[in-house]
């Protein structure tokens, strides 16, 4: 029986968690160790492993342990594993064109990586919870500042980067979209990261049950690590296996709202070039072919309400009746014929305007100046 209180998904929020199975008595944490036995003995719990039916994660629910914020890693001493690093960060630096960008390493613990950074002659800082590290870090000479992306107030940070490292830090995280959430406001607009997980995928082919802890809350396949960090606005490039398999590789990048201002101050001009151009015709003597979205549209953005007697549309459906929010009365192409007033036709059938620019040339026998619009601009028509 699961003793989990809080059943919702560390990503996504469902409720909809299944569980797998519990593993009990299980140590209760992997780091502090205690000198006394009993101590010793009574650090233990159940760990209830689900996996979210909505977004497929598998995660350990209950409460994290005190120290998740702090990033306590002892990867320093491996000689292989540091020779790795320091060919991974070359490939990805050189890849990525960031030798001179600002870096931050994310979770920096006692300066194994910047260690390398510094090595590798860039310009870099680290971020990190735990108060002596980053005490021992300033005292030698990093630039370290302290805090935890989930807490990040951004008003209040100096720095905008240009890439960031964060190696075995996510999964310790109660909050991931927080958590990511937080990293995106350090960076600038297109920044590249580098993001490392212990890889799901593994211990699932080897029935490596050993990796499950209390300190790894979550556990991602490329699926969900995809996921998790595509939905939290971030584009992945790449995503690989790595150091035998047992971390999942991804390469990010801070993905932009997309940008429409310019689109709209160029359609602040169209509508004044509209305006200059229609002010030497009464409104009598001006009408618009086509009613679809993009004409209804148009209509609006460009005012021109006043300025149409009316709209001319195929479709008897719309004829006899009025456009909306512009109010213009839509008629059928024999009221063009029959109006001898119109002069200037204004063309707004969107992947049809050729097609209708050609059946006015062809089938209506009066001259008609035929204005339509391209990319943004006025077309005038002879």
């Amino acid at each position: 029986m699961f003793s989990s209180k809080n059943r919702s998904c560390r990503l996504c929020k469902s409720s909809e968690v299944v569980e797998i199975f519990t593993l009990k008595d299980m140590p209760s944490q992997a780091q502090y160790f205690p000198t006394s036995t009993k101590t010793a003995l009574s650090l233990k719990s159940n760990l209830d492993l689900v996996q979210c039916s909505h977004c497929g994660l598998v995660q350990i629910l209950g409460k994290p342990v005190t120290y998740y914020k702090e990033i306590i890693r002892s990867n320093h001493v491996s000689g292989s594993m540091r020779s790795f690093r320091v060919n991974q960060l070359k490939d990805f630096l050189k890849k990525y064109k960031l030798e001179s960008g600002l870096l931050l390493e994310v979770g920096c613990s006692n300066g194994d990586i910047l260690e390398i950074l510094q090595e590798l002659e860039l310009n870099f800082h680290g971020m990190e919870y735990r108060k002596d590290y980053i005490k021992n870090l300033t005292d030698r000479g990093f630039r370290v500042f302290h805090a935890y992306p989930s807490d990040l107030e951004t008003s209040k940070h100096a720095y905008r980067y240009d890439a960031f490292l964060s190696f075995n830090v996510l999964e310790h995280a109660t909050d991931l979209k927080l958590f990511l959430s937080g990293i995106r406001s350090l960076l600038n607009p297109n920044a590249v990261g580098l993001i490392e997980v212990p890889n799901f995928n593994m211990i699932l082919s080897q029935n490596m049950i050993s990796e499950f802890m209390l300190e790894h809350l979550t556990y991602f396949s490329k699926k969900t690590l995809r996921h998790a960090l595509e939905s939290t606005g971030f584009e992945v490039l790449e995503i690989s296996e790595v150091w035998h398999e047992y971390l999942l590789s991804a390469v990010v990048i801070n993905k932009q709202i997309v940008e429409l201002k310019p689109a709209l101050n160029k359609w602040s001009d169209l509508k004044f070039e509209f305006h200059e151009f229609l002010k030497h015709y009464s409104k009598e003597q001006i009408c618009v072919w086509g009613a679809g979205h993009q004409s209804l549209a148009t209509l609006a953005l460009l005012d021109l309400n006043e300025l149409v007697e009316f709209v001319v549309d195929n479709s008897p459906n719309k004829q006899n009746k009025l456009t909306p929010a512009t109010a213009i009365p839509i008629v059928s192409p024999q009221k063009l014929k029959d109006d001898s007033k119109i002069r200037c036709v204004i063309v707004l059938g969107g992947s049809y305007s050729n097609e209708i620019i050609e059946n006015l040339r062809a089938n209506f026998p009066r001259f008609f100046r035929i204005l339509s619009i391209d990319n943004a601009q006025l077309v005038v028509n002879q």
